[in-house]
């Protein structure tokens, strides 16, 4: 007796058709084109229905939000010495509103620009000034508990800092120091700060150290950190250290020279063409995980066969390889219809009549699947399984077909007139290995079918009463 026994189990799922996190980003060498709002507005709006975000409001700010801000993104007054003074003035005058109204966007300025007071520390000596002004205006103002957020800012960022007597009276000096030691007194934070280890590191643009920082003890508060290696500064990191609890920033000055965010666009910019080369990709999925994306889109203009030309293209989020591309020639000046095209593509429609388009890793589908795995390769390979599929299932038709013909047959030597006393049963046995083939055959099929990216799925099952075909897709 033979005895045959074949469990087999396809599941066929349907894969999104949109990404609900998708980001799009530009991406230029030096500066942006002048035409680009114009040419990249119909690629976006068909982006934007499909559920991808653009823009310095949806990328920008999410990136200087949950990462960092440019080191310049206010306009630092050439004249900010004098009107610390001016304000300082004011104050001393007994004009606390005009002190206030004066030195409170010169504050503003000056934490959105560390790089100058890095390079200049008479700026920085000027800041902590307008601080005091702004602390003693408030107090005069009737508002104590501002007083003291604005000593404690002074007491992180000037650790020597003092309100001498002879300048600013008993009492401001007396309420300084009170906070100082409020703050002294307070449980402690840990900073720890990863990067280059020739960065140097400046923390409320005072020097801290070069090279990495780790478990740095901080009073509890809001700090600014900027890391600078050789004549390139890093953005602005804005981390909130906590008492007892530590947090952690990893600084690239490399990527965040190359990252942009401002009111008009955000993305990236190089220095060179091979710099974008290079680190473009790399670069496009570091900026979408900071934000929380798990789709990018890179939009730019290169140079093809001496035509200026628009190019597309999806990455792949965990190799950055691109996942499909495609580009249009912008002279003459392509159609509307076009621009729109090619947004409809990037987002993962298959309609390709008249882009320069090619596919070349896994389909959007399968990217904005969180549980979606990559093994680096081009194409979607499956390697030497259709063959062993297939192998597999050639035999099942041939066991099948072995237990049909001995099914009914004597279990001995047939004489003639010697009534058969038992017969081989073997109708089960032989219909379950010829459904075993059947459906070997269908995954077979499947599995060749899967490497061509398909837009549907196949598998056939043996049931109780036969072979059941089972279709599947997107609709």
């Amino acid at each position: 007796m033979v005895k045959a026994l074949v469990v087999l189990v396809v599941v066929a799922g349907v894969l999104p058709q949109a990404h609900a996190d998708g980001i799009v980003l530009e991406s230029w060498v030096k500066q942006r084109s002048n035409d680009a709002d114009r040419l990249l507005s119909p690629v976006l709006d068909e982006l934007a229905k499909r559920r991808f975000v653009a823009g310095p409001e949806a990328v920008g700010r999410q990136f200087e939000t949950k990462v960092s801000r440019p080191t310049a993104s206010l306009t630092m007054p050439p004249d900010f010495v004098e009107r610390v003074e001016r304000g300082h003035s004011a104050w001393i005058s007994g004009k606390f509103d005009d002190a206030i109204q004066i030195l409170t966007p010169l504050v503003d300025a000056a934490h959105a620009n560390p790089a100058l007071l890095i390079q200049n520390q008479q700026l920085r000596e000027r800041l902590q000034r307008a601080l005091i002004a702004i602390a003693l205006a408030e107090h005069r103002r009737g508002d104590p508990a501002t007083m003291r957020t604005m000593f404690a800012e002074i007491v992180r960022s000037y650790p020597q800092a003092e309100l001498p007597r002879s300048i600013y009276g008993p009492e401001a000096s007396q309420q300084f120091e009170a906070v100082r030691k409020q703050v002294a007194a307070q449980p402690k934070g840990r900073l720890t700060i990863d990067g280059d280890p020739t960065m140097a590191v400046f923390i409320n643009e005072r020097f801290e150290r070069v090279g990495g920082i780790k478990n740095l003890e901080l009073p509890p508060g809001e700090y600014r950190i900027v890391g600078q290696v050789g004549d390139r500064t890093s953005r602005i990191y804005r981390v909130e250290v906590e008492a007892e609890h530590d947090a952690t920033v990893a600084i690239d000055v490399a990527f965040d020279a190359a990252v942009h965010s401002s009111p008009q666009w955000s993305g990236l910019v190089f220095d060179s063409v091979p710099a974008k080369k290079q680190f473009e990709s790399k670069y496009a999925v570091r900026f979408a995980r900071a934000t929380g994306g798990n789709a990018v889109v890179v939009l730019t203009m290169e140079i093809i066969d001496s035509k200026r030309t628009l190019v597309g293209a999806l990455l792949n989020m965990e190799t950055g390889r691109d996942i499909r591309r495609a580009s249009i020639t912008l002279d003459p000046d392509p159609p509307e219809s076009r621009l729109r095209q090619l947004g409809r593509f990037l987002a993962g429609e298959s309609d390709v009549k008249g882009l320069e388009a090619v596919v070349m890793d896994r389909p959007l589908a399968a990217v904005a699947t969180p549980d979606a795995r990559d093994d680096g390769a081009p194409s979607r390979g499956i390697g030497p399984w259709p063959l062993v599929t297939g192998g597999v299932a050639l035999a099942a038709f041939a066991v099948g077909g072995a237990l049909h013909y001995y099914n009914g047959k004597c279990t001995t030597a047939e004489r003639p007139g010697i009534p058969c006393e038992e017969e081989y049963k073997f109708a089960g046995p032989g219909w379950a290995a010829i459904g075993a083939g059947a459906a070997l055959t269908g995954v077979t099929v499947y599995l060749v079918v899967r490497s061509r990216e398909p837009a549907s799925k196949m598998a056939v099952i043996p049931s109780r009463d036969g072979v059941m075909a089972v279709l599947s897709g997107a609709f």
